[in-house]
């Protein structure tokens, strides 16, 4: 996080001088610039300056002596990455003073936070969720479709209208045009089951019939879109009906001619085609999923809510635009409006993601849930060795093991880092470790070295599991419980045992996407046996039957996508080729 000092010249007076009986002044310090905690934009150095009382007093900026002018003003400029805790320490007369600012380069993430993302479905996306489509819309029928709202007809006497559809499994395929989505319905082993009635010689009859056919096929564009309750609803557009290889199922005697009607009905003249695209064509919109279309997840206790708020669809995908919340630290947009992103080749989907979620997730109880004493007792034990070898080590009581706390501070920065190795990264300057020891005979553990360290957690994505490494580095000593030591110098060997305790931990924190999303299950589906989580939980059902894994990711720079990621992902576990 830390580079350097950059040397510059400062103007210089001569000190001013006393009298003998005027009172010495009073030892101070003042850090003017930077202030605490700011985004100092597009810049590689970070400019520091203030005043100290007496002018004859010596400042260190980041350990290097830096010129003080005969009014006590300094300045010095440092090396600059993403983010930096500024150290200055003032020396006078065996007193030290010493302040420290945390700064960060760029722009506040949360300054340009849309409060949503979007993603677009690409074509071999879709070809995969035309299958998942295919099988959940199989779900939602039994084996006999009713289809009570195609009309009845007479003719000689005799009534018949279309009871129900039988069918085998139904497929979906869908492709994306510049004009919609074009979607292609085929119902394998279909038969209409219809219904005759009349009367012969004033007594009436009711007979049974039925249609069957090889193939039942139902094509054309669809729409898909938000209705006011929030359902996502489905619509045919002129839609195109085939029927192949029809067998009639009726045979009455004296009744000849009536079989040659049903036959006529589905044979060359297209009679049942045209029944049943009219009434396709004006049937209702059909509801694909039940919303509104939130899905809400508790993410290591931080709550987590996505809301699909349009569809957009040409040559190149379905297009999605969401509304994102993340607790208190990023409530959802109002409008959840956001570009939909390029496609990109070899992935089902790809998401546009600003990095004003990370800094969400900086803000949020996910790294407040690193506050507090860290899960280290398995090797307490092995860590006097390596603190006893820090210098005054020889001075530590004998214990029963060590503790070690964790507090992130308040200086924060999360941002995406182009690519999936990480993905993520998220800076805290600030951060506060404690070891302790664990006397016997004490209820708590007793501090020993108390230090602020600068924390750096990488966010990487390996298929579907989501974990964060963590690494310390520049920690300066603020509490330590031996004497006649340097603590510049315990400092630069602490961040060793440090990097060696978290070597000993492993993984600090990680969790599988594939489990967050699996809630509840579509009918019929794997997982249908789960209870779903929430009260509309149609969109975490068709999440949770995914199988999400990350591909690629890229940094975006350029309008409109400044400060975005794009993020490529399977969403089936393998590529669909």
């Amino acid at each position: 996080m830390r580079l350097g000092l950059l040397p510059i010249v400062a103007l210089m007076g001569c000190t001013q001088s006393g009298t003998l009986n005027e009172e010495p002044p009073a030892f101070a310090l003042t850090l003017e610039v930077p202030s605490a905690g700011a985004f100092l934009g597009d810049v590689t150095v970070a400019r520091v300056a203030g005043v100290v009382s007496p002018p004859t007093a010596e400042v260190l900026v980041e350990g290097v002596r830096v010129p003080v002018d005969a009014e006590g003003a300094f300045e010095a400029e440092v090396w600059l990455e993403d983010a930096l805790r500024v150290d200055v320490q003032a020396l006078y007369e065996g007193e030290e003073l010493r302040e420290h600012v945390s700064v960060f380069t760029g722009v506040d993430p949360l300054s340009s936070w849309p409060g949503a993302l979007s993603a677009r479905v690409t074509p071999s996306g879709l070809a995969g969720l035309g299958g998942l489509l295919g099988a959940y819309v199989d779900g939602l029928f039994e084996d006999a479709i009713p289809l009570g709202f195609l009309p009845s007809f007479s003719f000689g006497g005799v009534g018949f209208g279309v009871d129900s559809l039988t069918r085998g499994e139904i497929e979906v395929e869908v492709q994306p045009t510049d004009e919609g989505l074009v979607a292609d319905v085929v119902i394998p082993d279909a038969a209409l089951n219809m219904s005759l009635t009349g009367s012969v010689l004033g007594i009436p009859f009711t007979w049974p019939a039925s249609i069957g056919m090889s193939e039942l096929g139902i094509g054309g564009r669809v729409d898909l879109f938000l209705d006011e309750a929030g359902n996502l609803m489905l619509a045919f557009d002129e839609p195109d009906i085939v029927i192949g290889d029809p067998e009639i199922d009726f045979n009455v005697a004296g009744f000849g001619w009536l079989n040659s009607l049903l036959g006529n009905l589905v044979g060359g003249d297209g009679l049942l085609e045209g029944l049943l695209g009219a009434a396709l064509a004006d049937a209702p919109p059909i509801q694909v999923l039940q919303g509104p279309l939130a899905f809400e997840q508790d993410l290591l206790g931080m709550p987590l809510s996505l809301a699909l708020t349009d569809f957009a669809t040409d040559a190149d995908g379905l297009g999605v635009q969401a509304s994102v919340g993340m607790g208190e630290a990023l409530p959802p947009s109002v409008t959840g409006d956001f570009p939909i992103p390029p496609g990109l080749p070899q992935v089902d989907l790809v998401l546009a993601a600003h990095e004003g979620l990370v800094q969400g997730l900086v803000g949020s109880s996910i790294v407040e849930s690193l506050s507090g004493e860290l899960p280290i007792e398995a090797f307490s034990g092995l860590l006097n060795i390596p603190m006893s070898n820090l210098p005054g080590g020889d001075q530590i009581p004998d214990n029963e093991g060590w503790c070690m706390m964790l507090d992130p501070g308040e200086a924060r920065l999360g941002r995406f880092v182009s690519g999936l190795e990480p993905m993520a990264s998220i800076f805290l300057p600030e951060a506060e470790v404690t070891m302790g020891l664990r006397i016997r005979g004490e209820a708590e553990c007793q501090p020993w070295l108390q230090a602020l360290v600068g924390v750096q957690l990488d966010v990487h994505a390996d298929g579907t599991a989501i974990s964060l490494d963590i690494s310390m580095d520049d920690a300066f000593v603020l509490v330590y419980g031996a004497e006649d030591v340097d603590p510049v110098v315990v400092g630069d060997a602490f961040v060793g045992v440090l990097d060696g305790v978290l070597g000993l931990a492993g993984g600090f924190l990680s969790f599988d996407l594939g489990e967050l999303l699996a809630g509840g299950g579509l009918p019929g589906m794997p997982g249908g046996d789960q209870e779903p989580a929430g009260d509309a939980a149609g969109l975490g059902d068709l999440l949770g039957l995914l199988d999400i894994r990350f591909v690629a990711a890229h940094r975006l720079e350029e309008e409109p996508f400044v400060g975005v990621e794009l993020i490529g992902m399977d969403l089936f576990g393998e590529p669909v080729p």
